[in-house]
């Protein structure tokens, strides 16, 4: 299993001139814990932050339990949850940005289930825990017309 300076310390290149995620390495390290917590299931949760045009910037993130009946290969975040959340964000002036999940035995890119995604005009935000790729990190944007954009990803 990768560690969290494993995850940390790769990226998979990113492009300029598109979206950008900031994410304090703090809470980049707590998503690696949970996510390698949970290994060989996925794991997911919520990003929470401000936002400008195409900057989008990570407060908190909030763990959430996989409630999927195939979790080792997919997630689902229970609705009740997902709707505590957004509350709380909005309870502390913070949008919820986006999700974060796991691919356990697969590379960062959304799989063909990702692209399925209700979560559209979110980003979606990716990390790799399977042991032999010593982890790996992307994020994407999910337009709400269903194109994906890659988004730069900067720990701060």
């Amino acid at each position: 299993m990768p560690t969290r300076r494993d995850l940390m310390s790769f990226n998979v290149m990113s492009h300029p001139g598109c979206m950008l995620l900031e994410i304090p390495a703090g809470v980049f390290e707590n998503i690696c814990t949970y996510l390698t917590g949970v290994y060989p299931e996925e794991g997911c949760g919520l990003l929470l932050g401000t936002k400008s045009r195409n900057r989008h910037c990570v407060k908190f993130a909030k763990p959430l339990k996989n409630v999927d009946p195939s979790p080792k290969t997919r997630f689902s975040m229970d609705p009740a949850s997902i709707f505590d959340v957004f509350r709380y964000a909005e309870d502390e002036g913070l949008t919820v940005l986006g999700i974060f999940h796991s691919h356990p035995e697969g590379s960062p890119r959304p799989s063909r289930y990702d692209l399925k995604t209700p979560w559209r005009g979110y980003i979606h935000l990716i990390i790799t825990t399977m042991p032999a790729t010593h982890g790996g990190y992307a994020a994407w944007f999910f337009t709400r017309r269903g194109k994906i954009i890659r988004t730069n990803v900067t720990l701060t």
